[in-house]
């Protein structure tokens, strides 16, 4: 590992729970009542009230998953450039997942993880504090299924021990992913590789099947995702490019 990201794990304040209701909320409460500064990394062996995207529960057997938070002042990021820090996130999930031998996931825009066939590993949720035009704070809830081996009521659902037939630990995998994290302590405009991305992006660039908000199904191919996060597909049955916000569309599968 190198020595930049080795003295960025000695400089994060790492703190971690036997349990908690949700880290990102226990990050919240700890900044109102205390002066603590970033970065902070907060890791639950049990989470108890876990939040996804929207208010969707994020379920995890105790003691078998990586549930954190990660909390970051003064990131710098202009608010019309913000979605590069879901960009970032991801990329950085990557590379921790590609460390552990799975070389082959995907980006589901706008916040999860897949394997290769189509599985869902990972869930992110980002919660933002703005500053005039520029992102003052960020709060990066972070949900990697990693020993579970049953998920009743989720069929889509896997981890890493399924994926590669061993268990991992834990807590290895959270040093992987808080290295992965180092640059965002920088406290500078955010570089991200969008090439790279959607290179790893779910659907990217494939005839597809969708539906809209109003339930309309519709052929459509993914060109990308704006500035702002809205992810851009190209509408085959009416010619015209079209951007959608979370919960405005729905994947339905490649065509």
């Amino acid at each position: 590992m190198a020595l930049n990201k080795i003295l960025f794990l000695l400089f994060m304040h790492i703190i971690k729970r036997r349990a908690t209701l949700s880290t990102n909320q226990e990050i919240k409460d700890m900044l109102t009542e205390t002066d603590m500064k970033g970065p902070i990394c907060l890791y639950a062996n049990s989470q108890l009230q876990g939040r996804g995207q929207l208010g969707n529960k994020w379920t995890s057997e105790p003691y078998k998953n990586l549930t954190c938070s990660f909390y970051f002042p003064d990131i710098g990021i202009q608010v019309d450039e913000q979605f590069n820090l879901s960009i970032y996130v991801a990329l950085a999930i990557l590379r921790t997942l590609d460390e552990l031998g799975l070389e082959f996931c995907q980006i589901k825009w706008p916040n999860d993880i897949l394997t290769d066939n189509g599985k869902k590993l990972c869930g992110i949720l980002i919660e933002n504090t703005l500053s005039g035009q520029k992102l003052k704070s960020a709060i990066i809830g972070i949900g990697i299924n990693v020993n579970q081996t049953d998920f009743p009521g989720l069929p889509n659902a896997t981890s890493v021990a399924l994926e590669t037939g061993s268990d991992v630990e834990v807590d290895r995998m959270l040093q992987l992913l808080i290295a992965n994290m180092e640059q965002l302590d920088k406290q500078e405009l955010l570089k991200v590789d969008i090439d790279e991305y959607y290179k790893r992006m779910y659907l990217f660039q494939k005839k597809s099947i969708f539906q809209d908000w109003n339930g309309k199904e519709f052929h459509g191919i993914i060109q990308g995702v704006s500035n702002y996060g809205k992810l851009q597909v190209y509408d085959i049955n009416d010619h015209v490019m079209n951007e959608h916000d979370i919960k405005e569309i729905k994947f339905l599968g490649q065509a």
